[in-house]
């Protein structure tokens, strides 16, 4: 049986890649305004997306204090990259 931290360990690692692997990408893109009103609604998804993880980790956290916080600080840094992932990756095919 694989252990939580090992996979604790394995998600943030390959979490952090993809998003250096996202970045790169990005920085070799043509920006015009186009990208920049990309970038602000990505930011507008990240920051609604982080607010509701926020407060579904609390609410959650103070009917089950026994939880180990440490994965719901994960939880919160996993809705920051893939919201801003997802977020920028949406608005690219809608726009």
């Amino acid at each position: 049986m694989i252990d939580a931290t090992v996979l604790l360990r394995s998600f943030v690692f390959a979490s952090a890649l993809l998003y250096l692997l996202a970045d790169w990408r990005d920085r070799r893109r043509l920006q015009d305004e186009r990208e920049q009103l990309i970038k602000l609604k990505a930011g507008t998804v990240v920051q609604n997306l982080s607010v509701a993880v926020v407060v579904c980790a609390t609410v959650y956290y103070m009917h089950n204090p026994r939880v180990d916080a440490i994965y719901l600080i994960v939880a919160v840094a996993g809705s920051l990259i893939y919201g801003n992932l997802l977020g920028s990756w949406w608005y690219r095919r809608r726009l």
